[in-house]
């Protein structure tokens, strides 16, 4: 694999890897709830990620088990999607599984667009606007 694909791989990674160490909340991050709903599901989501034990093995086994599967899919499609709903998806679900960390971290409603062809990743988060954040502009 080139050098391109492994930098494009590793900033997917440390996009969603980095939300362990670094979380943000608020009506953006809530799937764009407002008001009354949205303060509810940052309570929520700080007392689960209060209550949870984060680790740094726990975060490396996560970021093993993304790397293997875009890489994988690297080589057999241009383009991947990374997403949660009001839950991560398949792959992402599976790298927490696997890791035993939860979803409350990442933000509701986001997606991320690898591709591979055009060595580009890029992000949106609830209504907001797509932002390319590899490579950096």
């Amino acid at each position: 694999m080139d050098q391109k694909k492994k930098d494009l791989i590793e900033a997917a990674i440390n996009f969603w890897a980095d939300k362990f160490t670094k979380p943000t909340y608020g009506d953006r991050e809530n799937g764009q709830l407002e008001g009354f709903e949205s303060m509810l599901a940052t309570r929520v989501r700080l007392l689960a990620n209060t209550n949870t034990e984060i680790t740094s093995a726990k975060i490396d086994v996560f970021k093993a088990s993304l790397r293997k599967i875009l890489t994988e899919k690297s080589s057999i499609v241009e383009k991947c999607i990374l997403d949660t709903d009001w839950e991560p998806e398949y792959p992402l679900s599976d790298c927490l599984m696997e890791a035993d960390l939860p979803s409350t971290f990442f933000p509701m409603q986001a997606i991320m667009w690898v591709n591979f062809e055009d060595h580009t990743v890029r992000v949106r988060i609830g209504n907001s606007d797509s932002k390319q954040i590899y490579p950096q502009i």
